[in-house]
């Protein structure tokens, strides 16, 4: 079996390569989610889940541009099975992310964030660096055109804002590639208690963009020194 025999040969030697996490970030995964994946009870014949298995499919399914075909055959399994694991696993990420993603409430936390940043940025008050990224996706056939991003390929937007350390303390996805940075902002939930004046970003903190964002109270972006 290819889980059995081969994968944990690759996993000693280029586990990140084939994975894109390292095995203590997959722990960590396997320690958050473990609970969800795990079942006890036999299906139509089928032993109970092994929960890495379960994970380990998921993860090669998202770092590899393979089928379920292909999935299932490296790894021993049916299709069915590689396509239960993965949505199973994907499911419990989801089930989580409130607890993973959190928006710096307390002051506390926000004064930490402030601080790791400074010594890079020199801006004080600084609680999050906000940009987007492009997702490749098959595009629907009646609204091509819409998602066609800059770099002429389809796509959907990730816009992401992370804290100094490079975690997560917001993300919106889904937008049509054609979209501009600033308009996504506005679409997304952040951006909507920003417009709404909620306090979700006091005075004296801001996050820092690249110049496809405008200057506002909230957000500072890059200039050019004339």
């Amino acid at each position: 079996m290819y889980m059995k025999n081969i994968t944990p040969i690759k996993l000693n030697l280029d586990f990140r390569h084939h994975f894109r996490l390292t095995k203590t970030a997959c722990e960590v995964v396997l320690n958050k989610i473990g609970e969800k994946l795990h079942t006890s009870e036999i299906k139509r014949g089928r032993p109970p889940n092994d929960v890495k298995q379960q994970v380990l499919v998921s993860l090669w399914m998202l770092a590899n541009q393979e089928t379920y075909r292909q999935l299932a055959d490296k790894f021993d399994i049916t299709i069915s099975m590689a396509w239960d694991y993965f949505r199973r696993t994907v499911n419990a990420v989801v089930s989580i992310v409130q607890d993973v993603i959190q928006w710096p409430k307390l002051e506390q936390d926000r004064k930490r964030i402030s601080l790791q940043f400074y010594p890079r940025q020199s801006f004080p008050g600084v609680i999050g660096a906000i940009d987007g990224t492009h997702i490749p996706i098959v595009a629907p056939s009646h609204m091509q055109n819409l998602y066609i991003n800059r770099n002429k390929y389809h796509s959907i937007i990730l816009q992401g804002i992370c804290s100094a350390d490079y975690k997560f303390i917001d993300c919106y996805v889904g937008p049509p590639g054609s979209i501009h940075d600033t308009r996504v902002l506005r679409m997304s939930p952040l951006g909507r208690k920003l417009t709404d004046s909620q306090n979700i970003i006091l005075p004296e903190y801001h996050l820092l963009g690249d110049s496809a964002y405008p200057n506002t109270t909230f957000l500072i972006t890059a200039y050019n020194d004339t």
